[in-house]
């Protein structure tokens, strides 16, 4: 899965890797105990352990009132190295909708769906993108 975000992004494994966590993070932090548990299920082993890394599982269910205010947790979650894997908002829509396109390949659509139903508007909406777009690359 990393190897994949980075070869999309055009960026060294070790930046992917980064992106991915911190997008993940932002992610698990929306979802219910039983969401997180059902996406963890189907994650490869690797990305399990990088999944749970620092999680707290009774500090759940933020809900980010905008895209920006989902990009500013990612953001946080990437620490110093955020300007340089996410640059500007414009930039950083672009590299979350690839993470969630290769995530999109390893979960269900069942899941994929729940997901949707648990997130916040503007990340709904971003997930609907994504499997729009999807659909159109088939």
């Amino acid at each position: 899965m990393v190897n994949r975000i980075a070869t999309e992004l055009e960026v060294p494994r070790d930046q992917g890797a980064r992106i991915l966590r911190s997008t993940l993070k932002a992610l698990r932090n929306q979802l219910t105990l039983e969401e997180n548990f059902d996406l963890l299920a189907q994650l490869p082993m690797m990305i399990k352990a990088v999944y749970v890394d620092g999680w707290n599982p009774t500090k759940n269910n933020w809900k980010p009132h905008s895209l920006a205010d989902f990009f500013a947790n990612i953001r946080t979650n990437d620490g110093d190295s955020s300007g340089y894997d996410f640059g500007n908002d414009a930039q950083t829509f672009s590299i979350v909708k690839t993470v969630f396109k290769v995530l999109n390949e390893y979960i269900s659509g069942g899941e994929w769906d729940d997901i949707k139903s648990v997130v916040s508007k503007p990340l709904k909406n971003l997930l609907e993108q994504v499997e729009q777009e999807l659909v159109y690359e088939t």
